[in-house]
């Protein structure tokens, strides 16, 4: 069984739902109390719990070829200042907490509510998003030529038919150089 890692919550959180610390996971917002990366925040991306260690996006490692990574921090370097309640066994764990606590469920319920309509919102914007790639990704892979919208041959035999189009005007304009030679010749000999 994975033991689940418990991080500190910010002063804020521990009077809202009466708990000194939880169980963090992906999603939820930290920030970093101790060492070299002190005052530093993010969302926490993964959490470790072979290696007790937690990622968190925008707190990176610079490596020797240049490139920036992810690396794991200490769940005691970190303090949480957002818990993701938008999960409902994570939320009934906090409403439990908070009725022994005698504490405000309304306000979580609230707090839940409106993480969920961010959420909603924010993946909302991300399909969007996505689509409307997709959309210039399919606009900007072909350029048609003039008048090929009303043309019923498929894509690629109009690109057949400019090919053939473009050797016929290639092979024309070496039969003209060829006759203009031949006439410079045939000149060149009546002298």
């Amino acid at each position: 069984m994975i033991k689940k890692i418990n991080v500190s919550l910010n002063k804020d959180l521990r009077e809202r739902y009466g708990v000194r610390a939880f169980p963090i996971t992906k999603g939820d917002l930290v920030k970093v109390k101790s060492g070299k990366r002190k005052g530093e925040g993010g969302k926490v991306s993964f959490v470790d719990h072979s290696e007790k260690g937690i990622q968190v996006e925008g707190i990176n490692i610079a490596k020797a070829d240049g490139k920036e990574k992810q690396f794991l921090i200490r769940p005691e370097k970190l303090v949480i200042t957002k818990l993701d309640i938008t999960d409902e066994r994570r939320l009934e764990r906090i409403k439990e907490i908070a009725t022994i606590k005698h504490k405000d469920l309304s306000a979580i319920e609230k707090e839940a509510l409106e993480q969920k309509k961010e959420a909603e919102e924010q993946e909302k914007a991300e399909s969007e998003t996505m689509q409307e790639a997709e959309v210039v990704d399919d606009n900007d892979s072909v350029s048609e030529p003039a008048g090929a919208e009303d043309s019923e041959l498929p894509k690629d035999d109009e690109m057949d038919l400019e090919d053939e189009k473009d050797e016929e005007e290639d092979t024309e304009e070496e039969n003209v150089e060829d006759e203009i030679r031949k006439e410079e010749d045939s000149n060149d000999n009546q002298e």
